[in-house]
C-alpha cells in the first residue's frame, strides 16, 4: 500500500469514529438548574424526579394548587429535599413561593440550608397558626406575614467567605451572621412540613448574588451612556474603562456587553477579557464587533468576577436610552450632468505631406458642426449687442406703453399712461354724456375711448409694416 493511501484511509477511519462519536454523545446537561416550576414532573411522589429525593411518599407533584404553570409540589408531614451537585454555589441567592390551601388547617412549614458536613446553616419558618413567617437564626426574626390562601415569596441567599447567610421575605432581604461550622458549602436544601398538614411550594429561582456597595465602575466611552450613537455596525469598536474601588474584595476577569435587538428577542453576546483586576486596579478596554445594519440595539454591561472561593460573582450596569443604530448614506438615482466640453479641432501644424491633408480635412468636416469656444463667445457678444440696435429699443418702448396704458384704463375719468418713461394721464370726465350712433345710444365718453384705441392699434400695424418692410 502506498504512503498516499495509508494517509487516506489514517484520515477516513478518523472521520468515521468522529461521525460515530458524535452521534453516541448526548447533549450537555446543565449541573445545577438555578429554577424549577416542577412542569417538568410525573404527577406523584417526587422521589427520583430530577435532583429531588424525598423521605416517603408525603412530597407529590400536585395540579390543585400552583403559583404559575400547570403543577407544583405538595408536601404533606414528610421532607422532600434537592440534592447535588454537591457543592451548591456560595454567593447564590434562592427564591420559592409558599401556600396554605387552608382556611383553617395551620400547617408548619421548615426550609432548611444544610452545609457539605450536615450543618444546618438557615432555617425558614412558616408557622400558619400565626400566620407569620420567621427567619430562624439564633433566635426567630420576623420577617413578614402568612395569611391563609396567599401566595409568599421566601429565600435563601449565603456567602461563605463572608459567613453570612441572608433571608428574603416578598423580595426584601436581611443578611445575619453564619452558625459556626460553616466551612463546607451548601450540599442540601431541605422542604417539609410538620404537622401532617399540606404545605405548597412552586417556582424556585436562583442567581448569584448581585454586587452591591463598593461597586465597580464601568465608564463606557463608546457608546456613551444614555446617548444614541450612530455607526457603521458590520465593525465597530466599543470602549471604556473598568475601575475596582479599593474596598472590593472580588476578583473581576471578564466584561459581557448585551446588544439587545430592539423589537425582537435577539440578544448579541460580546465577551471582553479583562485582566485579573482587583482592589484599586482599573483597565481600559477595547474590542471591535460585527451586528446587522438593519437593526438598532440598546446596551448593557454586565462584569463578571469571584470570591477567593472561586464563586461567581456579578455586576450589572445598564443605563437607560443607550443605543447604537446605523443610518446608510443617501445615494442619488440620478447623476449632475458637468458643463458640455466643446472638442477642440486637431492641431495639424507638425505635420506634413498626406497626414497633414488628412488632418486638414477632418478638422474642415469637423469644423462645419462643431464651433470653437470662440465662436460660441462671438455668438453670444452679437446676440447683446443686437439687444441695443434699432428697432429693439423703441419695441421695448412701445410694449411698455400699451401695457401701462391698458392696465392705467379707469372706465369713469380716463386713461393713465407712460411713454418713455413720462407719464401721463387723459381725462375724460367732462366728456361723459349720451350720444345717438347708429341707432344705439352710447357714452361719448367711452366712444372716444374706442376711437384713440382704434387709432392706437392703426398706428401700430401701420409701423409694424414698415419695419418688416426694412427687414425684408
Amino acid at each position: 500500500m502506498s504512503l498516499l493511501n495509508q494517509k487516506f484511509w489514517v484520515f477516513f477511519s478518523a472521520a468515521v469514529i468522529s461521525v460515530v462519536f458524535l452521534c453516541l454523545a448526548g447533549p450537555v446537561v446543565a449541573a445545577t438548574p438555578f429554577q424549577d416550576s416542577f412542569e417538568a414532573y410525573l404527577p406523584g411522589s417526587i422521589k427520583g424526579q430530577g435532583s429531588w429525593n424525598s423521605e416517603y411518599s408525603g412530597c407529590t407533584i400536585q395540579t390543585s394548587y400552583k403559583k404559575t404553570g400547570a403543577q407544583a409540589l405538595s408536601c404533606i408531614g414528610n421532607t422532600a429535599y434537592r440534592i447535588g451537585p454537591v457543592p451548591l454555589s456560595t454567593g447564590t441567592a434562592w427564591e420559592f413561593w409558599v401556600y396554605n390551601p387552608s382556611s383553617g388547617d395551620h400547617p408548619d412549614g421548615r426550609f432548611k440550608l444544610i452545609d457539605g458536613n450536615g450543618t444546618t446553616i438557615g432555617t425558614i419558618s412558616y408557622i400558619s397558626s400565626l400566620g407569620n413567617i420567621y427567619a430562624t437564626n439564633n433566635v426567630n426574626q420576623l420577617m413578614g406575614s402568612a395569611p391563609h390562601q396567599s401566595w409568599v415569596q421566601v429565600g435563601f441567599r449565603w456567602d461563605r467567605t463572608a459567613q453570612t447567610v441572608g433571608y428574603g421575605y416578598n423580595g426584601v432581604w436581611t443578611d445575619y451572621p453564619a452558625p459556626a461550622g460553616f466551612d463546607e458549602d451548601v450540599a442540601e436544601i431541605y422542604f417539609l412540613e410538620q404537622n401532617n398538614k399540606n404545605i405548597i411550594v412552586d417556582d424556585i429561582t436562583g442567581a448569584s448574588i448581585t454586587v452591591a456597595g463598593y461597586d465597580p465602575i464601568i465608564a463606557p466611552t463608546d457608546p456613551l451612556d444614555g446617548q444614541t450613537t450612530i455607526q457603521d455596525l458590520t465593525e465597530f469598536n466599543i470602549t471604556g474603562k473598568v475601575e475596582i474601588p479599593t474596598a472590593n474584595p472580588w476578583i473581576w476577569h471578564d466584561l459581557n456587553v448585551f446588544f439587545d435587538k430592539l423589537n425582537t428577542t435577539e440578544t448579541y453576546h460580546e465577551i471582553i477579557p479583562l485582566p485579573d483586576l482587583v482592589a484599586g486596579q482599573d483597565y481600559t478596554y477595547s474590542a471591535t464587533s460585527t451586528l446587522d445594519n438593519d437593526y438598532a440595539y440598546s446596551v448593557r454591561y454586565q462584569l463578571a468576577g469571584e470570591t477567593t472561593y472561586y464563586t461567581t460573582a456579578i455586576y450589572n450596569h445598564a443605563v437607560a436610552n443607550t443605543y447604537i443604530t446605523y443610518t446608510a448614506p443617501i445615494t442619488p438615482s440620478w447623476t449632475i450632468a458637468g458643463p458640455w466640453p466643446i472638442p477642440e479641432l486637431e492641431d495639424c501644424s507638425a505635420l506634413t505631406g498626406l497626414d497633414k491633408l488628412v488632418c486638414d480635412i477632418k478638422n474642415f468636416l469637423l469644423g462645419m458642426v462643431i464651433p470653437t469656444q470662440a465662436k460660441f463667445d462671438e455668438l453670444n457678444n452679437t446676440f447683446k449687442a443686437f439687444l441695443n440696435v434699432f428697432p429693439l429699443p423703441y419695441l421695448r418702448s412701445m410694449q411698455t406703453f400699451i401695457t401701462t396704458t391698458n392696465a392705467g384704463i379707469n372706465e369713469s375719468s380716463g386713461i393713465n399712461f407712460s411713454l418713455f418713461g413720462q407719464a401721463g394721464t387723459v381725462d375724460f370726465s367732462a366728456l361723459s354724456f349720451s350720444v345717438a350712433v347708429g341707432g344705439l345710444t352710447v357714452d361719448f365718453n367711452d366712444l372716444l375711448k374706442y376711437f384713440l384705441s382704434g387709432a392706437c392699434f392703426a398706428a401700430f400695424v401701420f409701423w409694424a409694416l414698415n419695419f418688416l418692410n426694412r427687414i425684408f
